[in-house]
């Protein structure tokens, strides 16, 4: 094969694995939903040790003011909530 033509080929892979990366890493959108086992441990520590049987439904992450911020929808004694909480475990706000 033409050694220019693999050049080019190499080069489009790797622009192509950093464009994937870039994606991978870039801060949460408002409204990006999050896997409930993909969140940081202390969320579900934190909910859990205001709501001690909470049911976790879903969860969303966004950014806001350059800070992500995670809504989680729980279920507890007969209501829905949703709460505003930070990775690191503060809870900024609940909303029934």
């Amino acid at each position: 094969m033409n050694t220019a033509f693999i050049r080019e080929i190499r080069a489009g892979l790797l622009a192509l694995a950093i464009a994937a990366c870039v994606l991978c890493l870039s801060p949460a959108h408002a409204g990006d939903d999050v896997k409930m086992e993909n969140l940081p441990p202390a969320i579900p520590l934190a909910i859990l040790d205001r709501f001690p049987d909470a049911l976790f439904v879903k969860a969303e992450a966004e950014t806001d003011d350059g800070k992500v911020k995670y809504e989680v929808e729980i279920k507890t004694q007969g209501k829905t909530l949703e709460v505003e909480i930070l990775a690191d475990g503060r809870i900024l706000k609940v909303d029934d």
